[in-house]
């Protein structure tokens, strides 16, 4: 940034540059979430996760396309105008599968067995059963890393 020797940065100027940091995180967030959700609805039917290219992938992608107009010349008022490119592509629309109550509440009442509690329902209750899910939660986790 460059700026006259004899006016200050003042408090408003470094306000209004704080402004235009926010915008840009804010649409590189928004972007970014839509990135991960397309992943992760295709990441769910193919039961795997991102590698680290998709992830960079999904980073330069998520960069807003914008542009601020910022006057430092003194006297200037504390317009800042702000340019978005329009979207090009639809936006992504996924069918939630548990809309019905019965299957809210089916969902709910679901347990949940990550990794470290099923490992932990062996260790304190080495049945055949849990030996059995313990074998299948390894497996679904090896799966997702290849």
């Amino acid at each position: 940034m460059h700026h006259s020797k004899t006016e200050p940065i003042t408090q408003n100027r470094i306000n209004q540059l704080y402004w235009i940091i926010d915008k840009i995180t804010v649409n590189f967030s928004f972007n970014f979430f839509g990135q991960w959700l397309q992943q992760a609805g295709k990441g769910v039917c193919e039961v795997r996760v991102p590698n680290w290219h998709q992830i960079n992938q999904m980073v330069e992608c998520s960069f807003p396309q914008m542009a601020f107009n910022y006057s430092v010349a003194p006297g200037d008022g504390t317009l800042i105008e702000c340019y978005f490119k329009p979207e090009t592509t639809e936006p992504f629309k996924y069918k939630c599968l548990f809309i019905t109550g019965a299957s809210k509440h089916a969902l709910r009442k679901m347990k949940s067995y990550t990794p470290p509690a099923v490992a932990m329902m062996v260790y304190n209750n080495p049945t055949e059963q849990n030996k059995e899910l313990q074998r299948y939660v390894d497996k679904y986790v090896r799966k997702l890393l290849t």
